[in-house]
């Protein structure tokens, strides 16, 4: 599974200390372009529900064939790896009675001109 593999999904699950409902991954031909220079790549959604005061994750990630990813793969795994770890210790932190949402972050980068950016967003 590119970018991410279980195993080091599990060592970002594993470094947050979260509790984790659900990883799946879904397998997907390959990431979309705008235009020559632009390549953006929709990785997955990272969701929150508070449960009993708790805060319980779930993970859906895509995965794309490594030849479109190559260059990139490690780098893609430390930029979205790190905004889900900060947004999962942000989620941890809120107090049990502070308002849900936003209740998912959506887990995207863009390559342009040769250059990796996130591009993740949170949604309610």
């Amino acid at each position: 599974m590119y970018p991410f593999n279980k195993k080091e999904i599990m060592s970002i699950i594993d470094e947050t200390g979260a509790l984790f409902k659900s990883v799946n991954f879904e397998n997907t031909e390959k990431p979309s372009k705008y235009s020559n220079d632009e390549i953006w790549c929709w990785v997955g959604i990272l969701s929150s529900k508070r449960v009993d005061g708790k805060c319980i994750f779930s993970l859906e990630l895509s995965s794309f064939k490594e030849q479109y990813i190559k260059p990139w793969k490690q780098n893609i795994i430390k930029l979205v790896g790190e905004e889900m770890k900060k947004w999962i210790e942000r989620k941890l932190k809120q107090p049990e009675n502070s308002p849900e949402k936003p209740t998912q972050l959506f887990l995207k980068y863009k390559i342009k001109n040769g250059l990796l950016t996130s591009s993740c967003f949170e949604v309610d």
